[in-house]
C-alpha cells in the first residue's frame, strides 16, 4: 500500500508541472494508483480522466469527448455509481 501512495504522490506532484489534457492525465494516473490505499480514488481517477478527454478535444468539441469519456467510466465502474454529477461541474476546458 505504501508503494501505491508513493507512486500516486509522484504522478501528483508531475501533474503540478503540466497544463491541459496532460495535466488531467498525470492527475487521473496519481488517483488510480491510490486506489489500492483508498477505493474511493477510482472516482477521481474518472473525473480527471473524463477532463483529459476534455481538454484533448479539438475546438468546440469538448463537451461531448467529456460526455463520451462519462458514457465509458459509467460502463466501467457500473450503472449504479453516482458519477453522473461530474460531467457538469467544470464545463471550461
Amino acid at each position: 500500500m505504501s508503494q501505491s501512495r508513493t507512486a500516486a504522490g509522484h504522478a501528483m506532484a508531475a501533474a503540478r508541472d503540466l497544463s491541459g489534457a496532460a495535466r488531467h492525465a498525470a492527475y487521473a494516473a496519481g488517483q488510480a494508483a491510490a486506489v489500492a490505499h483508498v477505493a474511493a480514488h477510482e472516482l477521481g481517477a474518472a473525473a480527471y480522466a473524463i477532463k483529459a478527454a476534455r481538454a484533448a478535444a479539438p475546438e468546440g468539441e469538448g463537451e461531448n469527448s467529456g460526455r463520451l469519456e462519462c458514457r465509458d467510466v459509467d460502463s466501467t465502474l457500473g450503472a449504479g455509481t453516482t458519477f453522473r454529477f461530474a460531467l457538469p461541474l467544470h464545463t471550461t476546458q
